[in-house]
């Protein structure tokens, strides 16, 4: 048995692993697959404070709160900038560290230093998208809890 963290990009939820998760659980597997804060089911949670160090920490603090160990972590997209910053504060907790379709980003860089306008940091882009994703919700109610 092993276990596994896939860690979602910045436009996806846990959502986005249901069915690797599935495959992954159907082999005795062990899978977490946290949302990260400010996105998807937690978008509730967003503001301008939520940033890569947010990130990390929710991914150590399951790591540490489900004394996982031996992990294999995976990274889509944004969530391999995360990962990244995981392996190192937690090395000795990773076994193998998989990208998929993921920013890989180099020593001592961001994903904003890949973005054309490197003036704006991540937040100052991702900001507007992220309300303009919650007001639409929020206009066709999907938002709301409903029996």
């Amino acid at each position: 048995m092993t276990d596994y963290v896939l860690i979602h990009g910045a436009w996806h939820g846990s959502w986005c692993w249901a069915r690797v998760r599935s495959l992954l659980a159907a082999k005795a597997h062990r899978v977490f697959a946290p949302t990260l804060t400010g996105i998807g089911e937690r978008s509730h949670l967003l503001s301008r404070d939520i940033g890569l160090d947010t990130h990390v920490a929710d991914v150590t603090n399951l790591m540490i709160w489900e004394d996982l160990r031996d992990v294999v972590l995976v990274g889509h997209s944004y969530g391999g900038v995360v990962a990244r910053h995981v392996v190192d504060q937690m090395p000795d907790r990773i076994r193998l560290l998989v990208y998929v379709d993921a920013f890989v980003p180099d020593n001592g860089k961001a994903v904003f230093d890949y973005l054309p306008d490197r003036g704006k940091s991540f937040r100052d882009l991702a900001w507007p998208m992220a309300m303009a994703g919650r007001s639409r919700h929020r206009r066709h109610g999907s938002s709301r809890l409903t029996r």
